[in-house]
């Protein structure tokens, strides 16, 4: 059988996987850009001028004033500019957290039952509550939201983590490595986690859009930013 049509349908995918690709990013390139340079350019702030309040959409103000004189295109700008904050902060903060700890248990397997029973524990809360009782305690505030969402989103990362550390650790160069002496540390270091950043990376996307529905929760019932 001719492996010619199934060739080609393999280059028909990978074309349109690109375009898809390329649009995504360009969209989000697209977002970032307006989030942190519309403001400026517009010329227009946020502040208060009861003498444009209940502006129709239009020039200047594309989505109009709200009942206090301010723009709402603005403020939805500087909306997204702290939800891509947040985003990013929690992605940072999660991937340095919970890939250390996945990389501990996933290879020293006396810590392993310890820190996974802590991970499912946090794990058996709901997400939202856990964040809400957290940055009700925290306060307001960026950073503090930024932890509270970031600790429920931990444990799932760890787990990640330790799955692509166990299958790692069996691998011929992590043998070998043990052969010729080489220290636990750097093993981790020079071997396992640069195979587990690819994960890492695709993982990071999804926390960072969490985070953000998790910004959007905690700040419209009162305990967010």
């Amino acid at each position: 059988m001719s492996t010619q049509p199934q060739t080609a349908r393999a280059g028909r995918s990978l074309k349109a996987s690109t375009v898809v690709i390329g649009l995504s990013f360009a969209i989000v390139a697209m977002v970032t850009a307006c989030a942190l340079l519309a403001p400026p350019i517009l010329g227009y702030s946020s502040d208060l001028n009861m003498g444009e309040a209940l502006q129709p959409p239009g020039s200047p103000h594309w989505f109009g004033t709200d009942n206090l004189g301010r723009d709402i295109f603005v403020r939805t700008l500087s909306g997204a500019r702290t939800s891509l904050m947040v985003g990013l902060g929690v992605s940072v903060l999660t991937l340095l957290a919970g890939g250390l700890i996945g990389l501990v248990a996933g290879y020293v397997r006396l810590a392993d039952t310890a820190l996974m029973r802590i991970m499912d524990g946090l794990m058996a809360i709901p997400g939202v509550l856990l964040a809400i009782a957290l940055a009700s305690l925290l306060g307001g505030g960026l950073l503090t939201v930024m932890i509270a969402i970031s600790v429920p989103e931990i444990p799932r990362t760890a787990r990640l983590m330790r799955g692509v550390v166990l299958s790692l650790r069996e691998m011929p160069y992590v043998d070998a490595a043990i052969a010729i002496g080489s220290s636990t540390p750097r093993i981790l270091l020079r071997h396992i986690l640069p195979n587990a950043t690819e994960a890492l990376v695709v993982q990071a996307t999804f926390v960072c859009a969490s985070a953000i529905l998790a910004e959007a929760i905690l700040s419209f019932i009162g305990v967010g930013i």
